[in-house]
């Protein structure tokens, strides 16, 4: 029996009605109450330069989605990140944030949920297992909906490059698990 790989692959536009709906779902788990518009959310990856999407691919199938966004400051947001529920707790998505930061390497943060037990659980283990991860801190979080942000850095030479590339540079997913779905 064939391992089926994970894989993140760039959103393409004509996937962003889809993606809106997906993150509708995942903002009334992480953050009930919150006025975003997923609509919106999803245009800004387009209209807006340093802002992207990515699918996060098991085999074939699209089981999940990391969007990110490079700060006026230099830092990358990991902003929204979900694994589909049938997904969930197969390691999955502590491949896919593996894959996703060692690919890009900076300073990240990205703030954990206040609403999301499995968020506050997930993202420190997570980070703290992650290959070639340096200086993961805990800092103040940045809205109501969140219980604390995480800091870290990954550096150049010790990063990995796992075909995603960033967008900005015209690189798109490559053979290893990040497919058409």
């Amino acid at each position: 029996m064939a391992v089926e790989k994970v894989g993140l692959k760039p959103v393409p536009p004509e996937d962003a009605r889809f993606l809106s709906v997906l993150i509708r779902a995942y903002l009334m788990e992480a953050a009930p109450g919150a006025q975003l518009d997923p609509v919106h959310v999803v245009d800004r990856i387009w209209s807006e330069k340093g802002r992207y999407g990515l699918w996060i691919t098991h085999g074939v199938k699209r089981v999940g989605f990391a969007l990110v966004r490079d700060t006026l400051t230099g830092k990358r947001e990991l902003s929204e990140f979900a694994i589909l529920g049938a997904y969930r707790r197969r390691h999955i998505g502590r491949q896919a944030v593996h894959m996703l930061v060692n690919d890009l390497p900076g300073s990240w943060y990205l703030g954990v949920s206040l609403a999301s037990r499995a968020a506050q659980d997930f993202w420190p283990s997570v980070l703290a297992d992650c290959p070639n991860i340096r200086n993961l801190r805990r800092g103040s979080p940045q809205n109501h909906h969140q219980t604390q942000t995480l800091h870290f850095d990954i550096d150049e030479e010790t990063g990995h490059d796992s075909g995603i590339g960033h967008p900005d540079q015209g690189r798109t997913g490559d053979d290893r698990g990040a497919v058409e779905a």
